[in-house]
């Protein structure tokens, strides 16, 4: 990432997140979209990926369910072009959680398996619980386990 560049489209995503929680999705979106368009002209696939998963967050919390799957799948292929493994296992494990939205319980299995894999290579505690939560445990045995 070059420099301010980086940092203003960060700043924007920050932004976002802001004006998101404010009420203010129009602006939330624009500002995704802003931060977005600097990680492009930066050739920062990473922050491309962060910017579009907002932008699915926003979608999702809209409930607008096929236009989050949308962005998402772009986000999840943006992290991959990037090697950014922390990015491809949030998106496997937000994938999951749109197909639970989807009562599609077999591809939210799925999904959560394959970011289990990831985060257990990465090697974070908390993601490993979140995958392991998702995969239907109600009890909150798996995720103890997954945090010692």
């Amino acid at each position: 990432m070059l420099g301010d560049v980086g940092r203003q489209a960060r700043s924007h995503l920050n932004l976002g997140l802001v004006a998101y929680i404010t009420g203010q999705v129009d602006e939330a979106e624009r500002q995704f979209e802003r931060g977005h368009d600097l990680y492009l002209a930066v050739g920062d696939r990473s922050g491309q990926a962060r910017a579009v998963g907002q932008r699915a967050r926003l979608a999702q919390e809209q409930h607008d369910l096929v236009r989050a799957m949308r962005l998402l799948e772009e986000s999840f292929e943006l992290s991959q072009a990037a090697d950014d493994d922390w990015g491809v296992a949030h998106s496997l494990a937000t994938f999951g959680q749109l197909r639970l939205a989807f009562d599609d319980r077999p591809g939210a299995t799925a999904a959560f398996r394959q970011a289990l894999e990831v985060w257990r290579k990465l090697g974070t505690c908390v993601d490993i619980a979140e995958c392991f939560e998702g995969n239907g445990s109600r009890d909150g045995r798996w995720a103890a386990a997954a945090s010692r």
